[in-house]
């Protein structure tokens, strides 16, 4: 708990995304992150997941949108 409010702290008003492993989506979302599914993901975070999905991890991409 203490963890996700001084992260929620840090990130303040703005948007931020994230990749965690899956089993870390509910921990995420307790703090305003919601599970991105298709479109809309930066360019560069898409490739990224491909990477570590590609390497065995199973990572989804979160956002937490500005102003949570």
């Amino acid at each position: 708990s203490r963890l996700l409010e001084s992260t929620s702290s840090a990130i303040g008003a703005a948007e931020c995304w994230c990749i965690p492993y899956v089993h870390l989506a509910d921990f995420y979302s307790r703090i305003g992150f919601r599970m991105c599914e298709g479109g809309g993901i930066p360019a560069f975070l898409a490739e990224r997941r491909e990477r570590y999905a590609d390497s065995g991890k199973k990572v989804v991409v979160m956002k937490r949108p500005a102003n949570v």
